[in-house]
């Protein structure tokens, strides 16, 4: 970490976050990155997760993915993303006892589609409509589904060989229930693959603009 970086709690008070969101550690030694539409970004010394300050409400998280048009740019990379995520996955089946495939916020359906390519039973879920619009058209209707993890897992018998969550538990308000609800869904010996963006990647600036 950059010392430089470093601030005490009488230069900037947190009334929101007490603890770090990643290793739980009381959120008392930390260091500040900048500030962005109005939220501090502040991470932990502990283990360097990045963290915004105020933690936004489950409301302004719905107002803001039904609003959001970011997606639209990943189709021109379509053939990049699906032969990446086809990568991972083939990695994964070695491990797999089976071949049903789940992928959490699976946006415009590109690692369903990788799976399939490589014979599994792939389904995809996301809150984000018109990403599974796309999805459904490119790769089949039937295998993508609008609807919330806690909601799905309320829904479904499946057991799952292999979940597959993206740059999704970032998003996430409350991160421990969500692998709980994975927890339901997960088959016996299952695989559950989770990635996220890295705050402290040496290709992003030291304070965020």
């Amino acid at each position: 970490m950059d010392s430089s970086n470093n601030i005490s709690k009488d230069e900037f008070n947190s009334d929101n976050i007490l603890t770090c969101v990643a290793c739980l550690r009381p959120f008392e030694d930390f260091y500040y990155l900048g500030e962005k539409y109005s939220f501090d970004l502040i991470g932990c010394n502990n283990c360097g997760t990045v963290m915004i300050d105020p933690m936004p409400t489950q409301e302004l998280l719905d107002k803001y993915y039904t609003e959001y048009k970011g997606s639209t740019d990943y189709t021109p990379k379509r053939i990049k993303k699906i032969k990446r995520a086809k990568k991972r996955i083939e990695k994964l089946i070695k491990y797999a006892k089976g071949k049903k495939f789940l992928d959490i916020g699976c946006n415009h359906g590109f690692a369903v589609a990788a799976a399939q390519e490589l014979g599994l039973d792939a389904k995809g879920i996301d809150v984000d409509e018109n990403s599974l619009k796309y999805a459904k058209e490119k790769f089949g209707a039937d295998n993508f589904e609008k609807i919330k993890l806690e909601d799905y897992v309320k829904n479904t018998k499946e057991k799952f060989d292999i979940i597959y969550c993206s740059e999704v538990i970032e998003h996430l308000l409350d991160p421990e229930e969500f692998i709980k609800n994975i927890k339901k869904i997960l088959a016996p010996k299952g695989i559950l693959y989770i990635t996220t963006p890295d705050g402290n990647h040496f290709m992003i600036p030291s304070r965020f603009t």
